[in-house]
């Protein structure tokens, strides 16, 4: 044997073999209790809990974020909508403007000829028909006129038709709205075709006169309600007089000689009087009982007669004198 190899063995002789220790198991996995494996349990469902409200956190905010997306969408349509409308609107204001301009002149020549026609309807008797019949048909186009142009009709009415003045110089007077509400349908209806315009015009006419004569009737028993007897006696004795003093001669005559018969009485001239009483009758009161006899305008050319007579100039001339006649609504 080599000295290397008696070397070896002596060092292999000298090392002992090493042994691989092995712990117990109780030491390399030792066992666990109940408590420990409750904690473990809890941290685990919290931890899915937090991850839960995290992901549900996260859906809510993206759920928040497209709502907020759409309402300014919505917003967005709604003022675009809205400034649309707006400029459609100044754009329709435009255009009635200048449809109000337009129907303003027409308006305008209308309300000159329909005033025309009511002064022509004062002046012409005989054509006041035809000229109230006219007025109310321009009456009726002056109201289509409005309605197109969207201009308040009876602001318009009240504002533009009239009546002429009384007087030269005078204020005109103005045309009630009942009267234009009168002769709208008349107007409307002439114009259609759908009526006698003229037929229509006469019954609004009776009406009218019916009307009136009611309301002076009810004036008349409100203002005799005020008045004693006496009084009320007096007005009908002037009212009387009154109607007797238009009276002509003739006519006068006949109306006292049926009033006496109706009462009893005669009527007796002057011939028939006494000798005693025609004494007792100075010749100028014999003139003041004639000219007292006199009625109307029998009178007033008698005292004419007197001042041509006698040189004098009369104040009014009885052929000058005129009725003023007004014609009712």
């Amino acid at each position: 044997m080599t000295e290397q190899t008696q070397a070896g063995t002596e060092s292999t002789e000298q090392k002992p073999k090493r042994r691989r220790s092995r712990k117990p198991k109780a030491e390399q996995a030792p066992a666990t209790n109940g408590k420990d494996t409750a904690n473990a349990a809890e941290e685990v469902a919290a931890k899915k809990a937090a991850a839960k409200e995290a992901e549900q956190a996260a859906r809510n905010a993206v759920k928040e974020a497209e709502k907020a997306a759409a309402k300014a969408e919505r917003e967005a349509e709604k003022a675009k909508k809205k400034a649309e409308k707006e400029a459609e609107k100044a754009k329709k204001a435009a255009e009635l403007e200048k449809v109000k301009e337009s129907a303003l002149k027409a308006l305008a020549k209308i309300a000159r000829e329909t005033n025309a026609k009511f002064a022509s309807e004062e002046r012409a008797e005989k054509r006041a028909d035809d000229q109230r019949l006219g007025a109310a048909i321009l009456i009726a186009e002056a109201k289509e006129i409005a309605r197109e142009a969207k201009i308040p009709f009876k602001a318009w009415c009240e504002e533009n038709l009239h009546f002429p003045p009384k007087e030269d110089g005078g204020e005109p007077r103005k045309l009630s709205y009942e009267t234009v509400r009168k002769l709208l349908p008349i107007g409307e209806a002439e114009s259609a075709n759908e009526g006698d315009g003229m037929k229509m015009l006469e019954d609004m006419r009776a009406s009218n006169a019916a009307a009136n004569r009611e309301a002076r009737a009810r004036k008349r028993e409100e203002a005799r309600k005020d008045k004693t007897p006496e009084e009320e006696a007096a007005a009908r004795k002037e009212k009387a007089q009154k109607a007797l003093d238009e009276l002509e001669t003739e006519e006068f005559t006949t109306v006292l000689n049926e009033q006496a018969k109706t009462a009893g009485y005669k009527v007796v001239e002057d011939d028939d009087e006494s000798d005693e009483e025609s004494a007792n009758i100075t010749p100028i009161g014999r003139a003041e009982i004639a000219f007292g006899r006199l009625r109307g305008k029998t009178k007033t050319e008698f005292a004419k007669w007197v001042c041509e007579q006698m040189g004098w100039a009369p104040a009014v001339d009885p052929e000058e004198v005129e009725e003023e006649v007004e014609i009712e609504d």
